[in-house]
């Protein structure tokens, strides 16, 4: 009989200590311990809860709040790299190939404080190839008294970087019916003498060696003397440096005159020339 009020002593004793009556029947238990503080670095909060264990009028809060200071001691642990992503071109300079982690802890508004968690490179900056372009085939020619007529196709874009080459054929030749022979003439003669010292004029001409049709002109003829004057210049200089390195650039050479045409004498022709140089596309 003592042993069993004795244990009913026991068990209320620490019902007791486990839980403290409020006003009406509510009973609320410990507070638990405090959680880690929110900041790793700096002023923060912390909080403990405790659990109702009888519902009744007037409960208490269970949730306590405190204030806290960092320690700025941060040992972020963070999980191994993933391997590089493919990357985003196969070529040319926007290429670019990602790997990430995560943050294993701490968690949360904490987790800025933790090293990056993405890294890109760039990859693949290398030319993207360019293919051979070449244009339509022109009309055939006009059959020549041989028998054969041509056409011929120009090649627009030379190719870079592993593109496509360029074909072989790019002019062709091919059996035709001959309509009326086609007209051939020999080479230009000597010119004549000036028919003046002054200002006079002068011929040459050239034989026509198979009559046909189209026949070019077989006579010149030009002013000539003293007082007419024609235009003289220099030689072609070097070709000057290209403009740019790459993407496509000029360069020049000149020629100089050596005399300047007079009373109608032959006009100067130009004395600049230029060149299409470093067509490659820049890297």
């Amino acid at each position: 009989m003592y042993s069993i009020v004795w244990c009913c002593l026991l068990v209320l004793s620490f019902v007791a200590d486990a839980a403290v009556p409020l006003r009406g029947n509510c009973k609320v238990g410990r507070w638990g311990q405090w959680s880690s503080c929110s900041s790793l670095c700096g002023p923060g909060e912390k909080t403990r809860t405790r659990q109702i264990t009888h519902n009744g009028t007037d409960c208490p809060t269970t949730t306590e709040t405190s204030s806290c200071t960092g320690s700025c001691n941060t040992n972020c642990e963070m999980s191994d790299w993933s391997k590089w992503s493919p990357c985003s071109a196969s070529c040319g300079s926007g290429g670019t190939t990602t790997r990430t982690r995560t943050l294993v802890w701490p968690t949360g508004n904490q987790s800025h404080l933790c090293p990056e968690t993405t890294e890109r490179e760039a990859c693949n900056q290398f030319g993207c190839p360019v293919d051979c372009v070449v244009g339509r085939w022109s009309k055939w020619s006009i059959c020549s008294y041989k028998g054969f007529h041509t056409r011929t196709r120009k090649i627009l874009v030379r190719p870079i970087f592993g593109g496509l080459p360029c074909p072989k054929d790019v002019s062709e030749d091919e059996p035709c019916k001959p309509g009326p022979m086609s007209c051939e003439v020999a080479q230009w003669g000597s010119w004549g003498p000036c028919s003046s010292n002054c200002t006079g004029e002068q011929s040459r001409t050239r034989m026509i060696v198979k009559s046909g049709f189209d026949c070019p002109q077989t006579i010149q003829k030009q002013l000539c003397g003293s007082c007419v004057r024609n235009c003289i210049v220099g030689r072609w200089s070097k070709w000057g440096p290209c403009s740019v390195e790459c993407g496509g650039g000029k360069e020049i050479r000149t020629r100089k005159i050596k005399q300047v045409a007079a009373n109608g004498g032959k006009p100067c022709p130009t004395t600049n020339e230029t060149h299409s140089c470093n067509q490659q596309h820049c890297p």
